[in-house]
């Protein structure tokens, strides 16, 4: 006679470990006893080892990231079911105009603006001269756009793309781009390039910056609890006046408050992601602690100073006594009256 059981399994965190229980029915006797339909608990233990596949399993559609910029542009990175049987799932970035934008052209490429795989290209795609970049017609009406690439090794880390339309504008999300991540990369790498900007002798200051971590944000959180502590540090850093602010980098007002609300927003965005590492949204909540939240109208506050200034016989950039003080300081002659 076979015994059956039922067994329960239970994964042990992420020790790749399982433990089993079960119960084991009694067998059927002739004598009518009390316990005829009692089970019997089984007690022996049960070893289960549980082995990672080498391939990922993917049954349906799955939303990984979704983003959408003040200008109506949502990105997306779903995994989708490989298209033939035993074949390696499929991440599909999607890039989503609301309203649509006819004849609108998406430049796009991977990584650090280099040539996608051409088994990549989506159809009317071309290269975009000698660079890296290619470009992409956008299909239904302007409405929508999508790239595929198979989920495995030689799969690049993110795709970054910018829109020109047909009047030869470009939408560059203020100044951000618009980027998908779909591999977490190094930590190490990240950090290096933020600290290489941070250490240059160029053109430097509290602007690009914020675009920066704009850029970085998304790298920075899949790098988990180290990622996460660079960037409060950092903007922490920079929050005192640790860091500088400006060095010879001009911006506009107006510039800077989406930038800042930009980053606001998909920190907070990352705050309440149910689907975040615990620590990962802590951390994000203590960056916002120190980060302006953006928005509002810096521009309208920016033509109110320069209207008391015209009212007041102020020029634009006039500083009483501050051309006197330089030559002072050069030791050139007096100016001529």
């Amino acid at each position: 006679m076979k015994a059956r059981f039922a067994v329960s399994i239970r994964l042990d965190g992420n020790r790749e470990r399982i433990t089993a229980s079960g119960r084991l029915p009694a067998p059927a006797s002739s004598q009518p006893s009390a316990r005829r339909n009692s089970p019997v608990v089984f007690r022996s233990p049960v070893a289960v080892r549980a082995v990672k596949s080498k391939k990922s399993i993917c049954l349906e559609p799955e939303l990984l990231k979704e983003i959408t910029s003040d200008g109506g542009v949502t990105v997306s990175v779903t995994r989708l079911p490989g298209a033939a049987a035993g074949s390696p799932p499929d991440l599909e970035v999607a890039v989503v105009f609301d309203p649509p934008r006819p004849g609108a052209i998406l430049h796009w490429a991977v990584d650090d603006w280099t040539r996608p795989p051409e088994s990549s290209w989506p159809a009317d795609t071309h290269p975009a001269g000698a660079e890296g970049a290619v470009e992409t017609a956008v299909a239904d009406g302007g409405s929508r756009l999508a790239v595929r690439f198979p989920d495995e090794d030689g799969c690049p880390g993110r795709v970054v793309a910018v829109v020109r339309m047909p009047d030869d504008k470009w939408d560059n999300n203020g100044g951000q781009g618009y980027s998908a991540l779909l591999r977490a990369p190094s930590t190490d790498s990240t950090v290096s390039e933020i600290l290489k900007a941070e250490s240059g002798d160029g053109a430097w200051g509290l602007f690009p910056r914020v675009s920066l971590a704009n850029e970085k944000l998304d790298m920075l959180a899949a790098g988990g609890f180290s990622g996460m502590t660079f960037l409060l540090t950092w903007l922490r850093l920079s929050n005192i006046r640790q860091l500088t602010w400006y060095r010879g980098y001009n911006y506009q007002s107006k510039d800077m408050d989406h930038a800042q609300k930009q980053l606001a927003e998909r920190l907070a965005a990352l705050v309440v992601d149910g689907k975040a590492d615990s620590c990962v949204r802590r951390l994000a909540r203590s960056v916002l602690a120190g980060l302006p939240r953006g928005g509002g109208d810096a521009e309208a506050i920016r033509m109110g100073i320069l209207h008391i200034m015209r009212d007041g016989g102020i020029k634009e950039g006039h500083r009483p006594g501050e051309q006197k003080r330089r030559r002072r300081g050069l030791r050139l002659p007096p100016l001529r009256p």
